[in-house]
């Protein structure tokens, strides 16, 4: 899986999870916080499944600014 389908995942794993709290602390029916639950759970399953990594998933890698790289930064800084 390629890194932005994986945080389009890792968007979802979060929503998922964080609707399962929320649906817990707020009483809601048991099957919705089942269903919710199971999502959440069965989204990791889904990426190893489709040959993803499931460390990809849960630990993200460090933040990347797109088109800034390195060198160009340094270059930038020395461009007088």
């Amino acid at each position: 899986m390629s890194p932005s389908s994986i945080a389009g995942v890792r968007r979802k794993l979060v929503a998922f999870a964080a609707l399962t709290v929320v649906a817990l602390l707020l009483g809601l029916p048991a099957p919705t916080v089942a269903a919710l639950a199971l999502v959440s759970l069965a989204i990791p399953v889904a990426v190893v499944v489709g040959g993803g990594r499931l460390r990809q998933l849960l630990l993200p890698g460090p933040a990347r600014t797109p088109g800034v790289t390195w060198t160009t930064a340094r270059n930038k800084g020395n461009a007088l």
